[in-house]
């Protein structure tokens, strides 16, 4: 039987196991988590209804959502650019298009 997940779970390896962190994120998907040289996590949020995908950043437990322009359905991969608050999402919108994004925290 395959489980379709109804939310976006974010784990923290903490003490030895790990904890879930209380973030509800329903009906989104989480698909890439990178860490940036900070401390911090960004991670794609690409929901399933109504809104445009976003990202997350999450740095001594202060979480921030950063939305991207109109159009992209879908983030594929990101990349924080070391030393610095960008980074670069690599989104589709459809099945044929693709673009490049840089944001800044």
């Amino acid at each position: 039987m395959h489980h379709v997940a109804k939310e976006g779970v974010v784990l923290h390896w903490e003490g030895g196991q790990w904890r879930r962190v209380e973030r509800p994120l329903p009906g989104t998907a989480l698909t890439v988590a990178r860490a940036d040289a900070e401390g911090g996590v960004w991670i794609a949020a690409n929901p399933v209804q109504g809104r445009r995908p976003y990202l997350l950043h999450v740095k001594d437990g202060r979480w921030s959502e950063h939305p991207l322009p109109e159009g992209p359905t879908e983030i594929m991969d990101i990349a924080p650019v070391p030393g610095t608050t960008r980074v670069w999402v690599y989104a589709r919108q459809g099945s044929r298009v693709s673009q490049l994004y840089e944001l800044t925290k």
